[in-house]
Formats: C-alpha cells, sequence, structure tokens
C-alpha cells in the first residue's frame, strides 16, 4: 500500500469476529507491497506486552488509548508507515477520541468488523462465548456488556460474507484512493 503520508487503519468489532485475521491480511498486503513500514496493533498482543489494564471502563478506555497513541506514533516515527489496530473498542465515544489522537497528525481509517454474534461464537477459538453463556464468563463485549457499532465507519467488513484477503485488497485500494 503505497502513500507518503502513512495511515492508521482501525479494526473494530465483536470478540472473534475476524478482526485479528483481517488485521494480518492487511499487514501482509502492506509488506508485500514494502512501500511502507507496517505495525500490527492486536489488543491480545498489546495486553501481553504492556500489561492488561483490565476491562473495567477505565480499562478499556486506557487499551484505546494507548493504541491510538502507538500507533500514531508509528506513523510519525516512520514517515508513512502503516498501523492497522485490531481492537474490541466497544465504544463510540472511546473511538472518537482515538480519531481524535491519530488524526492531529495522520489519516485514521475505522473499519467495522460487522460479524453477528452467533457467528463469532461458531469461530471462538478461545471458548470465550461458550463461557459466557455458561455464566461462567461476565463482561463478554456483546454478550452481556455492551457494543456500540460505529455510527459512520469509513469501511464495513463482514467476515461471513468476504474473505480476509479479498477484504484487505479492497480496503487497501479504498485507502490509498483516499489519500491520493
Amino acid at each position: 500500500m503505497a502513500s507518503n503520508r502513512g495511515a492508521v487503519i482501525w479494526l473494530t468489532g465483536l470478540p472473534s469476529a475476524g478482526k485479528t485475521t483481517l488485521a494480518g491480511s492487511l499487514s501482509a498486503l502492506c509488506l508485500r507491497d514494502g512501500s511502507a513500514p507496517v505495525a500490527l496493533l492486536d489488543g491480545d498482543a498489546l495486553r501481553d506486552c504492556f500489561g492488561s489494564p483490565g476491562f473495567s471502563a477505565h480499562g478499556r478506555r486506557l487499551s484505546v488509548l494507548r493504541a491510538a497513541v502507538h500507533a500514531a506514533i508509528h506513523v510519525e516515527s516512520t514517515s508513512g508507515g502503516v498501523a492497522v489496530v485490531a481492537l474490541v473498542s466497544p465504544f463510540e465515544e472511546l473511538r472518537r477520541e482515538a480519531r481524535a489522537i491519530v488524526e492531529a497528525s495522520t489519516p485514521f481509517f475505522l473499519v467495522h468488523v460487522s460479524t453477528s454474534p452467533a457467528q463469532c461464537a461458531k469461530w471462538d477459538a478461545k471458548g470465550l462465548w461458550a463461557r459466557a453463556k455458561a455464566g461462567e464468563l461476565k463482561g463478554l463485549t456483546g454478550h452481556d456488556a455492551p457494543y456500540e457499532a460505529p455510527e459512520k465507519p469509513e469501511f464495513v467488513y463482514d467476515a461471513a460474507e468476504e474473505t480476509p484477503v479479498a477484504g484487505a485488497a479492497r480496503i487497501a485500494a479504498q485507502v490509498l484512493e483516499r489519500l491520493a
């Protein structure tokens, strides 16, 4: 994905919706292009690297803002790199804050990974949806904790309708058009 401006592509959606898979396809596409350094910032990896702030309202806010700052720093420090963020980021207000942080210096593109809760439960490799359904896990976004679908995402992707490779190609092409 060649552009000298760089960009942050932020993927939001329910747990197990396909955010990480799509992010991997977007990152691979950008790396194959070889035109810009790519950073993949995944919610699980960020928690592993920096410690989990938890899933309270404060913890969720800290996770989103931490990811936004890291993404913006990557793009700025690489003079046109691409940061792909895959994070549930369940609240519209927090996504607006992330956008404001990033857009101070870098274009921001929000992708709503709009896979249904039923499909997410089928794809759940970690067993989170099954544990939540059994009452063993409280506060799963989309099950017994709220998820606010984005009001105006730049892109919508449904993993049940489009392959990650096709979705990544479509989104990358449209990001490039908007950066031109």
